[in-house]
C-alpha cells in the first residue's frame, strides 16, 4: 500500500484523467499562404526555447503536411510555461518568418494536443483588376477575351493567362507568382466585331506579399480613336497663344462624331482634336482659327487624322503661327 500511495502522489497533476505521463509540450498548428489562405506543405517549422521550463532540447522541429498542419512535440525536464520564438522557413526567395514571444505550456496528460493557431506566410502574388470600356459609348466592354503573355520578370505558373471581362468590363488578375518584384508582359484584347484585336505592350505588375486590397491595373478603351492635338503661337511674340477658338470641320474620310465642333487652346497654346470615329480609317478636315483682335482669322486645310487602337498620349500634328494685322 505504501508503494501505491507513492505512485498516486506522483500523478497528482493527472487526477481524473485516463493516464499520466512525463511532462511535455504537444501543440498542433497550421501554416497557410496569404494568397487565398491555401495550406502550405513541406514548410519547416521550429520552436526555439528562450526561457521558462527546460526542454530535452532547446529547439523543437516539424514540417507541415499536405493540409499545412504541423506537430510540435517534445518532452520537458520541468513543468510550467516555455517561452520562445516560432520560425517558419518557406522556400527561397521568400524570407524566414519569425514570431517572437510565444508561450507554450507543458502537459502531463496523455493525448492532450493543444492548438497553436493558424499562421500565414506572405507568399508573393498578384491581386489586380483591369477594366475595358467602349470609347464611343463609354459603356463597359463585357464578354471580351483578355490574354496576358509574360515577357519577363518574376515567374508564374504559366506564361499565359486568360480572362473574360464581366458585366462591368472588368477582369481579375489574382494569381500566385514564384518570386517577388515586377512581372512584365503584354495584354492582348479580342473584342467583338467590328472591332479588331489589339495588344497593349509593356504592362507591369508589382507583386504583393500581404492581404492588400485589389488595385486597378489599368483602364483601356476598345474601338478606334483620334488622340491628336495642335499648337498655336502668336506670330509677333512666338509665345503660346492661350484661349484661342478653334473649330474643326470634317471635309472627308470616315464619319466622326461630332463632324463639327469648337475647342479652345489652353495656357500652353495647345488644343485637342478628339472626335469619335465609327470605324478604322482616316478622317480629313479643316481647322478654322478665330483669335481676338488685332490678330487675323485663318484656315488650315487638309488636316489628316488616322485612327489608332491603343491608348496613348495625344500626338501633336502641327504648330501654326497666328498672323497679326
Amino acid at each position: 500500500m505504501a508503494l501505491l500511495s507513492i505512485s498516486l502522489a506522483g500523478c497528482d497533476p493527472c487526477v481524473g484523467t485516463l493516464s499520466c505521463t512525463s511532462p511535455a509540450i504537444r501543440y498542433e498548428g497550421q501554416v497557410v499562404s496569404t494568397f487565398r489562405g491555401d495550406p502550405l506543405r513541406d514548410i519547416p517549422v521550429a520552436f526555439v526555447r528562450q526561457g521558462g521550463a527546460r526542454l530535452s532540447q532547446d529547439t523543437v522541429r516539424a514540417v507541415s503536411d499536405s493540409t499545412g498542419r504541423f506537430l510540435l512535440e517534445m518532452s520537458t525536464l520541468e513543468e510550467g510555461e516555455v517561452r520562445g520564438s516560432l520560425l517558419f522557413d518557406p522556400p527561397a526567395p521568400l524570407e524566414q518568418v519569425v514570431i517572437e514571444d510565444e508561450v507554450l505550456f507543458t502537459t502531463r496528460t496523455s493525448g492532450d494536443l493543444r492548438f497553436l493557431g493558424i499562421w500565414e506566410i506572405p507568399y508573393p502574388h498578384l491581386r489586380y483588376v483591369g477594366e475595358l470600356y467602349y470609347r464611343k459609348s463609354g459603356l463597359p466592354a463585357e464578354g471580351l477575351l483578355v490574354e496576358f503573355r509574360r515577357t519577363g520578370g518574376v515567374k508564374t505558373a504559366s506564361n499565359t493567362m486568360r480572362w473574360t471581362t464581366d458585366a462591368n468590363g472588368r477582369f481579375l488578375i489574382d494569381t500566385e507568382v514564384f518570386g517577388s518584384g515586377q512581372l512584365q508582359g503584354e495584354l492582348t484584347v479580342t473584342p467583338l466585331p467590328p472591332f479588331k484585336p489589339f495588344t497593349v505592350p509593356n504592362v507591369e505588375f508589382r507583386t504583393l506579399a500581404d492581404d492588400s486590397p485589389v488595385s486597378l491595373a489599368g483602364r483601356w478603351g476598345v474601338g478606334p480613336h483620334l488622340p491628336y492635338s495642335g499648337l498655336l503661337v502668336w506670330s509677333d511674340l512666338l509665345t503660346p497663344a492661350a484661349d484661342v477658338e478653334v473649330e474643326f470641320v470634317r471635309t472627308g474620310g470616315i464619319p466622326v462624331v461630332p463632324e463639327r465642333f469648337v475647342t479652345r487652346t489652353n495656357r500652353f497654346g495647345t488644343f485637342a482634336l478628339d472626335p469619335v470615329p465609327s470605324l478604322d480609317g482616316v478622317v480629313i478636315g479643316e481647322l478654322r482659327v478665330r483669335p481676338p483682335p488685332p490678330y487675323l482669322d485663318f484656315v488650315i486645310s487638309n488636316v489628316t487624322l488616322s485612327t489608332v487602337d491603343l491608348d496613348q498620349p495625344s500626338e501633336l500634328i502641327g504648330q501654326w503661327q497666328i498672323p497679326r494685322k
